[in-house]
């Protein structure tokens, strides 16, 4: 690492029209080191001070006007903020997961309101200007309040990570953090939508046309009110079934759930209904020695299984066949004819051949038959005196081809005497001309179609044979390359969404689900302790709620699943 008081201050224009210095490396070995843009712009100076922050170890800012001023910005502050989660989110050959390209478009986001306040020294950077910033962004894009906290919260990350680098004064960050956040008393601003249940028909719909996998997924998620994540990771070492004699329930028991941070324990009570749906399952997964009950590979290769015997009860091996017999039979014999009424010509061709038939062909070439003459026209307008010179007859045809007359219409009133008829018009000075149409164009004359010539026709039937038995398991076992041996909320997600999107159903997201089955609770025993009941079945609790969570609860919940679970 060099010495910055020995790195040049500035570049020196090169005669190329770019910016370049010279200096000596840590070893004393003179070195030239040139920069991209040409002199002077804001490109060269961004890779000069990179450039010269790299060599002393220092932070360094995309602002051409920073090399001659002693405090920092507000960029000066963002941009050390930026570079500090790039290189930890996006440097390396490590693989960026969604969160950490997420986390780098809210530090853009940031970066985006607050140019306007670029120049401006960090430590004047007060309250009211970011009050001002989020005012303006809520102006901007019409965000919500808890769109805006979130924003709130980056930019005070931001300054946060300035007085670590002792780029802000704490001061400074102190008075940033007075700023409150956006609450449901900020009526002007976009609140937060409550989520409904999802309707109990397209539900029904959905678990219809969906496959073991997802269809049992459902069931657990909307006779238990789990979230998406805790049913993706359903495994049968955290099932506890000691109770199944007694109360007719299973506890499933999480290690990892959303509270887990917390301290606390999540106990979800699977009821009759739910047990049933899991046995069934489990009866028919062809992947029983799988950690997870439910896996990504079982579903698709039943997907795929399917798409087999569909593909076998449709298909007709032998219709194009028959088709193009028919056709040949018949004598059509070329290409471009057959071609319009046989789907897949070659296919239906090897069917045949495959039957016996000796079938010959031969390639042709079109041939160029020239051109041919179109409709009448006048080429160019008449004088008076020529038009006043015509007879009735010629007089008539004039008329006619100057409407663009086509030429049946005029053989129908001039029948063979077009042609004299129109000598005599030409004689008399009016222009009278036929269009010149090509009868093929220039690339149909290019292509080539083929002759067939059928020598010797079987009609003959051949025995059917015996297809392989394929099964689930099968397919399942065929398709090993799979890697992905676990469903996330996401690919739970766009599973649901490839089901609702392909059958026109009302779309609807997993967590709806949860509100569903709350919802169920709450209407079955309205005047039974349902709110009660409602929080010991979901487990929605927060701090004022943790002492409700007792053994009692946990009773009452086993009473509830029991009879509606």
């Amino acid at each position: 690492m060099a010495n910055s008081q020995t790195l040049p201050d500035a570049p020196k224009p090169h005669k190329k029209g770019h910016g370049y210095v010279v200096y000596r490396n840590a070893d004393g070995v003179r070195k030239q080191k040139t920069f991209p843009g040409k002199f002077g712009s804001e490109k060269m100076w961004n890779a000069f001070r990179k450039w010269r922050a790299d060599q002393a170890g220092e932070y360094h800012s995309q602002s051409p006007q920073n090399a001659s001023r002693s405090f920092a910005t507000v960029e000066d502050v963002w941009c050390a903020f930026h570079d500090f989660h790039a290189k930890r989110r996006l440097a390396g050959d490590a693989k960026q997961t969604r969160s950490d390209k997420r986390y780098m478009n809210d530090v853009a986001c940031v970066g985006r309101m607050l140019q306007p306040y670029q120049h401006i020294e960090s430590n004047k950077f007060d309250s009211q200007m970011l009050d001002e910033v989020l005012e303006n962004e809520r102006l901007k894009t019409g965000n919500g309040t808890k769109r805006l906290n979130d924003k709130l919260q980056f930019i005070q990350k931001c300054f946060k990570f300035g007085v670590r680098k002792n780029l802000v004064d704490s001061a400074t960050y102190g008075s940033l953090l007075t700023v409150e956040k956006f609450n449901k008393l900020d009526r002007h601003i976009k609140q937060p939508g409550t989520r409904v249940p999802c309707s109990e028909a397209d539900l029904m719909e959905a678990l219809a046309h969906a496959s073991p996998t997802i269809h049992t997924m459902l069931m657990v998620a909307s006779l238990t009110g789990m979230r998406s994540d805790n049913v993706c990771k359903l495994s049968w070492d955290e099932i506890d079934t000691s109770r199944e004699e007694a109360d007719g329930v299973w506890l499933y028991k999480p290690l990892t759930h959303k509270t887990q941070h917390q301290g606390k324990q999540l106990t979800v009570v699977l009821g009759t209904k739910c047990i049933q749906a899991l046995r069934r399952y489990e009866e028919a997964r062809p992947d029983k020695d799988h950690p997870y009950i439910f896996n990504p590979h079982a579903n698709y290769s039943f997907c795929r299984w399917q798409q087999g015997i569909r593909q076998r009860k449709t298909k007709e091996a032998s219709t194009h066949g028959d088709q193009l017999a028919k056709l040949l039979k018949s004598g059509v014999t070329d290409s471009r004819e057959l071609i319009k009424q046989v789907k897949n010509l070659p296919s239906a061709l090897r069917v045949l051949r495959n039957k016996g038939w000796v079938i010959n062909k031969k390639r042709c070439k079109v041939h160029n038959p020239g051109n041919y003459k179109g409709d009448w026209y006048i080429s160019s307008s008449p004088t008076k005196t020529q038009i006043e010179s015509l007879t009735a007859r010629e007089r008539e045809m004039f008329d006619m081809m100057s409407a663009a007359s086509s030429i049946p219409d005029l053989k129908s009133r001039f029948g063979t005497s077009i042609n004299k008829v129109a000598s005599k018009l030409k004689s008399k000075g009016i222009e009278v001309k036929r269009h010149i149409l090509p009868k093929f164009t220039k690339q149909e004359l290019k292509l080539c179609y083929m002759q067939y010539e059928v020598v010797e026709i079987n009609d003959a039937q051949e025995p059917e044979q015996p297809e392989q038995t394929r099964t689930w398991q099968s397919e399942f076992e065929r398709l090993h390359d799979m890697t992905n041996g676990v469903y996330s909320p996401d690919t739970f997600r766009q599973a649901v969404l490839r089901i609702v999107n392909k059958h026109n159903i009302q779309r609807f997201v997993i967590h709806q689900l949860r509100h569903y089955h709350s919802n169920n609770v709450f209407q079955h025993y309205a005047e039974d302790n349902g709110v009660e009941r409602q929080q010991a079945v979901i487990g929605h609790h927060t701090e004022a709620m943790t002492n409700k969570y007792t053994l009692r609860a946990l009773e009452l919940a086993i009473k509830t699943q029991r009879e509606i679970g």
